[in-house]
């Protein structure tokens, strides 16, 4: 028997939370300790990958037969001059691969061989050119592994099986060319939308998802089975649909439908939507990857902005169409990076039908909105300046695609008269200064923070009432909410 697939996901988050805080640790040990470093490190990369499997994947195989050092230092040597050919630096070469510097370092001077899960790193970069045939030994390449037991996704044929809708709104290229010229504006406020568009930014995203020890310890909290329990206690163990606005990566979602099951849900759909193709595309492997010896689940993805959701026929009810319940979710804070939350619930959301279910996971306000120097003290993100792993992910954009950047600061500012009475919320905003004109000022991120009586009393006038609520973290809170027969909201609301 396979062990639990999510303490498994959480110990995997965990590690990889460890190895971002190791990494730079490694760089700065002695120079006689180093290799000792990177050894460690490549065999943290290897399970982090093991759990990552779910704890099927067979262990990494040794590389047969066993190259000598001279081999080693040809290689070396090899990727040295692939990597001065791509015009990257070792620094360079070791982000874009998710690797140490130490350990390309040592790669490349063969003071220490690389495991096969820095070589798959290695390999994976498209700018080094660099083969499989390349490597000392001839090691199989990853596809090879394959040729065993069949996955699950490929007993049941889910792999095969048209799995994604692109909306007309997905075409990010236009999106990503307004955002450039955006940028090299005046200045001002920029839509979360645009915070995942391209590949490096949805890549970075990842990185703070899957790396940073806040977020791994918030969502290894996340109490989703006690909602779980509930969603089922109140669809009447119904077949359920589950449509993940905003999914990300998708793990929180996969996590969710797997605690349905356990819950004895009898069959579940899930919907993955998202505007970002990368981070869809990973949520999609993931969700599938974990479900798949689930004959009662069934997994498709929707490439779309959710704030046109009304506009996507394929989630609408048909008059032939079987009567089941919906589960709208916003996990991941979603609700929390929107500028006008009741706007987007009233008018996005406005063909929910009645007892159709919706999940959110709410940050917490640390003081009332009335109370601007409390709140300064005791939010911990606001008293803590802008994290490091925001900045590298949310200054991406501007690195790129603004002209003649010298330097980019970010700060928090706080807003405290926000949309949902009660609530205030941080802006992430980016200074930047350039050679050829003034300093110009970007909000790049909103997050909300909420008094949880006063958003269920919002959410309450709009046709939602609360049915469950479950805190966690201190400083979050799931809460359920299901649609009312009276739902449509009052005029002029």
């Amino acid at each position: 028997m396979s062990p639990p697939a999510e303490p498994l996901q959480a110990v995997h988050l965990q590690t990889r939370a460890l190895l971002a805080e190791l990494r730079p640790l490694a760089t700065e040990a002695p120079a006689a300790l180093q290799p000792t470093w990177a050894g460690h490190l490549d065999r943290l990369e290897e399970l982090a990958q093991f759990l990552a499997s779910g704890g099927t994947a067979s262990r990494t195989p040794v590389l047969n037969p066993p190259a000598s050092h001279s081999q080693w230092a040809l290689f070396g040597r090899l990727l040295r001059d692939k990597r001065n050919a791509a015009g990257l630096s070792r620094v360079q070469l070791a982000r874009r691969a998710k690797l140490s510097d130490a350990t390309v370092k040592f790669t490349e001077t063969a003071r220490h061989p690389p495991s096969r899960a820095t070589l798959i790193r290695l390999i994976g970069v498209s700018e080094l050119k660099l083969r499989w045939a390349d490597v000392p030994g001839h090691p199989m390449p990853p596809s090879a592994e394959t040729s065993g037991p069949l996955l699950p996704a490929e007993r049941t044929g889910l792999a095969s099986q048209l799995n994604c809708l692109l909306t007309p709104s997905s075409d990010s290229l236009p999106l990503i060319a307004d955002l450039a010229r955006f940028l090299n504006g005046a200045g001002g406020y920029v839509e979360q939308t645009h915070a995942y568009l391209d590949h490096y930014s949805a890549a970075d995203y990842l990185a703070l998802c899957q790396n940073s020890l806040a977020a791994t310890t918030r969502r290894s909290h996340m109490p989703l089975g006690e909602l779980a329990q509930r969603i089922v206690a109140i669809s009447g163990r119904a077949p359920l649909q589950v449509i993940a606005l905003g999914s990300g990566d998708g793990i929180q979602e996969t996590q969710l439908v797997a605690h349905l099951m356990e819950a004895s849900a009898p069959s579940i759909e899930l919907c993955l939507l998202d505007i970002s193709q990368p981070l869809l595309s990973c949520a999609y492997r993931h969700a599938a990857d974990r479900l798949a010896s689930a004959p009662q689940v069934k997994v498709w993805a929707l490439q779309g902005n959710f704030h046109h959701l009304p506009l996507y026929t394929e989630l609408h009810r048909s008059p032939t169409r079987r009567r089941s319940p919906r589960l709208f979710t916003m996990l991941g804070g979603t609700l929390a990076n929107l500028d006008h939350e009741p706007r987007f619930l009233r008018q996005t959301l406005l063909a929910c039908e009645v007892d159709d279910l919706l999940l959110l996971d709410v940050p917490l306000a640390s003081a009332s909105c009335d109370e601007p120097l409390q709140i300064k003290a005791r939010d911990r993100l606001l008293a803590g300046g802008v994290p490091a792993s925001y900045a590298t992910w949310l200054g991406g954009p501007i690195w790129r695609h603004c002209k003649d950047v010298e330097r980019v600061d970010f700060h928090w500012r706080l807003e405290t008269r926000c949309p949902v009475p009660g609530s205030y919320a941080l802006h992430a905003v980016a200074t930047v200064k350039s050679s050829r004109c003034a300093d110009h000022q970007f909000s790049l991120f909103r997050m909300g923070r909420y008094d949880p009586t006063q958003l269920a009393r919002c959410l309450g006038e709009l046709g939602w009432n609360e049915v469950a609520m479950v805190s966690y973290g201190g400083e979050h809170s799931l809460r359920l909410y299901r649609k009312r027969a009276d739902g449509t909201p009052e005029a002029g609301r």
